[in-house]
């Protein structure tokens, strides 16, 4: 209780829920009594839409996209990263090479926008499960830092962490 009031006192939230079933930005958190906790994002990515061009649009894959597509691309890309992020750590790769192309897209690369998101819409339901897997009182933490220089499209790097606790 005494971190959590040092906590509101200095940030300022929008709002506190301790609801055991919360639904924030499309975001939904089940907590479960035993402390197991589960979080999912199935109506964004139910109601998230393919890119729509005209067929002969599609036809010419190598042409550099307009500026109304590299709009919509990029709004597409740009908001798929962050719910792959939050909840789809599957998808974050995919989306970070899409993001290569965002200065510069071509109409393949909104046909590759297109095939990123069609996993995510079959798989909805697949949900980030968290479980308490020991009771330790003194638990510790670790973090683990991967990065690949040059690995994609126009040289740039990508990186990643992963955060754990053990017993």
């Amino acid at each position: 209780v005494k971190r959590f009031t040092v906590l509101t006192l200095c940030f300022k939230f929008y709002e506190i829920d301790f609801a055991p079933e919360q639904t924030h930005l499309e975001f939904s958190l089940i907590q479960r009594p035993c402390g197991e906790a589960e979080l999912h994002q199935m109506e964004y990515w139910r109601k998230a839409k393919l890119i729509s061009l005209a067929k002969t649009r599609w036809a010419t894959p190598v042409d550099d996209a307009t500026d109304q597509e590299k709009l919509i691309f990029r709004g597409s890309s740009g908001t798929r990263q962050w719910h792959a992020a939050q909840c789809k750590p599957y998808a974050a790769t995919t989306v970070s090479f899409l993001l290569t192309a965002h200065n510069q897209p071509e109409i393949r690369d909104l046909e590759n926008a297109n095939d990123a998101l069609r996993y995510p819409k079959a798989y909805a339901d697949m949900l980030l499960g968290y479980q308490i897997l020991c009771s330790s009182q003194a638990p510790r933490f670790g973090i683990y830092l991967v990065a690949s220089w040059s690995s994609r499209p126009g040289d740039s790097s990508l990186g990643g962490y992963l955060i754990y606790a053990i017993d």
